[in-house]
């Protein structure tokens, strides 16, 4: 028994030591876990350091545990030290309210993707809502968005956001809520940074605090969608936005694992894919962006089908320049088929890239290229001049790297941002940019002999072949890595439901070859049938099926897809009239009257020169297209005229020049604007991306949307004469310039014509004088400014005109008989903001309303600023601002 208890209290004692021990454990963990905590509050950067070592090595595995934080503490955290540290920038707080009938379809459509393990979109995805910032209440639609989960993660949420009713945020309509996990925090921004360089587009970018119904999200990435907004911030002219569509590869089950994920298979190849397009209903009520995504399809079709090269197809400058700086950083998700994004320039009729989603957080580090790993980016640099373009981008970012200002550059803007995102992400540190040095050495040594292969395939297809028709045949072409059967097609009648047979049963059944993942295409043709009524909307079905199988299925098909096989604007490959004298770089027109019978498309780089005396008379379908500096070089008695055959002639273009072009002594009579099947220029007169100086020249009989149409461009407008237009006089877009002296008259005979309309642009005006004008003299819009001085504008709709963000500064002008108004101030698109007029010794005589001023905006006279009111400006543009409207 003396032993029995001796072992009791032996055991008492230890438990009681034990327990003790574990007390005082569990105490400095307390402690410590304070202390930790602590420390990444009050001194971050010293926690930083410690973990340096192992960031270098692990930092992102760091960033993803620090992202996945998104409790309520963590997000409250962030809040609370982003109003207490000093040096955080300031951020906007969107506050997101959502009925609760609306987001209950939210949390149902969450639940149904985390069980599937991805978020398959609907058509009636969309509910509404409303955000409020500081005193604003702006209507949107949202859904939620993103392909995997990580989207959905925690509390912060991917969302899709769409405006209502006209409204704006940020200058934008349309735009995407996330995580800045998802892309790759600061990163993302380094590398659009890094794009600048090369204008190369990319959707606008901040970061913003997020409420949703009383619930904090704390901080989100707000990232922009591919809207005309995206297009105008950039200085580009409305125009279609086109993508090849991936749809087909997540609507096909991967063999493997049975998901609903279809990439490694037939379907993850741009040869295999539909082209189109964001915004297509906006496209649909549009004649001119309609006549563009045709274009933009067709260029798409023609490069993915081997018809067209990269350079006849994509602008060779930034398509070249977006592949070098994805390449440099590692960033195989922005070149991935799928992530593509283009822009049809409507002056080039080229692809843009918009770059986006570069997914840093995942890139490579090592010294291979992401061009390897895609084969539509081995295709765009197995062009000679694209992969030149490549090299070139290359090399100077590699010089910029070793000279210190990349660098500066990416960490700048990472300065910016780097502190407001450590106040909730506290693991995180600076992007690690070491490894551009290797990559870019290793990138510039490579020969670039790529190889891809992926020889998987799919148990599950979403189409089994590619089924389109034109007005008398069925198109076919193969889709999938095994022989289908076509067996039958049918015209339906969507109300009746009537069916009528469409193709011959002698044609069938149709069996296709296999084709091999990535592999072209095989295409086949049949004749079609007529439906019985043509007058009535049919809808054509075909059944196909696998050899063998007993099952078939049915699948519409759609109107035959646009496919380019030359480029769209007129071509520098016919002889030029014997008129013209080649002298080196020089193309040179002696004096004399000819007649031009076809359209003149001059070689790249070659100068044009006309020499004094000169007329040329054009048909009136014959254009003439310089792509490169154009020198005219008339004198007052002897000018060069520009005039057409009959009543009228499209006109001249002149892009892309290297130098300077020289207009003197010059006429140009009776131009219609530039119009084929795939081109439409407002200008009769075009300068696009070429630097001119236009002087003493007079423009008559305009009888296009333009007389003189300049874009993209620095100019000089000196003592020139504006005589007769149908529609405004002079446009400049995204412009730097210069007009003195001069004279506009008989602007706008069919109503609504303007005699300078600028957008996004930069200009000086002195001395010039505006009379008969039928709507604006001065039209100042989309965040431009405008100078002028000494200018006279007598019998016009309204003098100047403020509009969207701009600023016109008038001074020492006199203003009479304006039928509307003196001055004017508004806003015609929200997402620019109001628009200012400072004036300073202007006279106003015999107007309607010397000032109207919308609220919001500003006009100020002599320091004193006028009346603002409530203006319908909408019904502005109906009534007395509308073409085509005679006052």
């Amino acid at each position: 028994m003396k032993v029995t208890h001796s072992l009791t209290s032996a055991r008492r004692k230890f438990a009681v030591t034990a327990a003790g021990i574990a007390r005082t454990l569990i105490a400095l963990v307390v402690v410590a876990v304070v202390l930790v905590a602590l420390l990444f509050i009050v001194r971050p950067e010293l926690a930083q350091q410690a973990i340096k070592r192992v960031e270098t090595r692990w930092g992102y595995v760091f960033r993803s545990v620090d992202a996945g934080l998104t409790d309520s503490w963590s997000i409250a955290l962030g809040v609370y030290l982003r109003e207490a540290l000093d040096g955080v920038p300031d951020i906007p707080e969107l506050v997101i309210d959502v009925p609760f009938k609306e987001i209950s379809k939210i949390y149902a459509k969450r639940e149904e993707a985390l069980a599937r393990g991805i978020l398959v979109q609907g058509p009636d995805d969309f509910v509404k809502g409303e955000i409020r910032i500081d005193d604003r209440v702006v209507p949107i639609k949202l859904r939620l968005k993103g392909d995997w989960n990580d989207h959905l993660a925690g509390r912060k949420w991917s969302f899709r956001i769409r405006t209502r009713g006209g409204e704006q945020l940020f200058g934008m309509r349309r735009f995407s809520i996330q995580n800045p996990n998802t892309r790759g925090f600061q990163s993302e921004l380094m590398y659009f940074e890094a794009l600048k360089r090369y204008d190369v587009m990319s959707p606008r970018y901040r970061f913003v605090q997020v409420t949703l119904n009383g619930e904090s999200m704390g901080l989100m990435a707000l990232e922009e969608f591919f809207s005309k907004e995206l297009l105008e911030y950039s200085r580009r002219r409305e125009g279609v936005i086109v993508r090849f569509d991936e749809s087909y590869a997540w609507d096909s089950r991967d063999a493997i694992t049975g998901e609903a994920v279809g990439w490694g298979g037939a379907f993850d190849d741009y040869r295999n894919a539909e082209v189109d397009a964001f915004g297509s209903s906006r496209i649909a009520e549009s004649a001119t962006l309609s006549k563009q995504y045709r274009v933009a399809e067709g260029l798409l079709n023609g490069f993915a089908d081997g018809a067209l090269s990269a350079s006849e197809v994509f602008d060779v400058e930034r398509l070249g320049a977006f592949l070098a700086v994805s390449d440099m950083f590692g960033s195989w998700h922005a070149v991935a088929w799928h992530n593509l994004r283009f822009y049809l320039n409507p002056v080039t009729l080229r692809l843009e890239p918009i770059a986006f989603d570069a997914t840093l957080q995942d890139r490579f580090t090592d010294a291979a290229s992401v061009i390897s790993d895609e084969p539509v980016a081995i295709a765009m640099l197995a062009d000679p001049l694209v992969r030149q373009r490549y090299k070139e981008v290359l090399d100077d970012l590699r010089t910029r790297y070793e000279d210190g200002s990349l660098p500066d550059q990416l960490r700048g803007v990472e300065d910016e941002h780097l502190a407001l995102l450590q106040t909730e992400f506290r693991m995180l540190t600076r992007f690690p940019i070491d490894y551009l040095s290797g990559r870019l050495d290793a990138l510039l040594a490579s020969d670039g002999d790529y190889a891809f292969r992926d020889d998987r395939e799919q148990d599950q297809y979403a189409v089994l072949a590619h089924f389109r028709y034109t007005e008398n045949e069925l198109q076919i072409e193969t889709a999938i890595p095994r022989e289908v059967e076509v067996r039958a097609a049918s015209w339906i009648q969507p109300q009746s439901g009537e069916q009528a047979v469409a193709l011959d049963w002698a044609d069938l059944p149709l069996r296709l070859p296999a084709r091999g993942v990535g592999s072209a295409p095989v295409g086949f043709t049949l004749p079609l049938l007529n439906p019985p009524d043509p007058d009535v909307t049919w809808r054509l079905e075909i059944e196909a099926g696998l050899p063998g199988r007993d099952w078939s299925r049915r699948f519409s098909a759609g109107p035959a897809a646009q496919v380019l096989t030359e480029r769209p604007l007129p071509a520098a490959d016919t002889p030029l009239p014997e008129f013209f004298v080649r002298e080196n770089d020089t193309l040179r027109i002696r004096p004399g009257e000819y007649r031009v019978e076809a359209s003149v498309v001059t070689p790249p780089g070659i100068v044009v020169s006309v020499d004094a005396g000169t007329t040329l008379r054009f048909a009136n379908d014959a254009l003439m297209l310089v792509n490169g500096p154009l020198r005219v070089q008339g004198t007052e008695d002897a000018p060069v005229r520009f005039v057409p055959l009959d009543s009228s002639w499209p006109g001249i273009v002149v892009m892309e020049a290297d130098d300077r072009s020289q207009v003197a002594f010059a006429e140009f009579r009776s131009t219609h604007s530039v119009t084929t099947d795939s081109w439409t220029l407002t200008g009769g007169v075009n300068f696009y991306a070429a630097d001119v100086d236009i002087r003493d020249t007079l423009f008559a009989d305009s009888r296009g949307e333009d007389a003189l149409n300049i874009i993209n461009s620095d100019y000089t407008l000196q003592d020139i004469t504006v005589d007769g237009t149908v529609s405004d006089a002079f446009d400049g877009d995204f412009t730097t310039g210069r007009v003195s002296g001069g004279l506009f008259t008989n602007v706008g005979r069919a109503g609504g014509g303007d005699a300078v309309d600028v957008s996004g642009s930069t200009i000086q005006v002195s001395g010039t004088r505006f009379t008969r004008i039928a709507d604006k003299a001065l039209s100042v819009g989309e965040r431009s400014t405008m100078n002028a001085t000494g200018v006279v504008m007598q019998d016009v709709g309204t003098a100047a005109a403020a509009k969207d963000g701009s600023l016109l500064e008038l001074s020492d002008a006199s203003i009479s008989r304006a039928s509307f108004a003196g001055l004017t101030a508004y806003i015609k698109k929200p997402e620019y903001g109001p628009a200012e007029i400072r004036a300073k010794g202007v006279t106003i005589a015999e107007t309607a309303q010397p000032t109207l001023v919308q609220t919001g905006s500003r006009v100020t006279i002599d320091n004193v600023e006028q009346q603002s009111e409530d203006v319908d400006v909408d019904a502005l543009y109906e009534t007395v601002m509308k073409p085509g409207l005679r006052r």
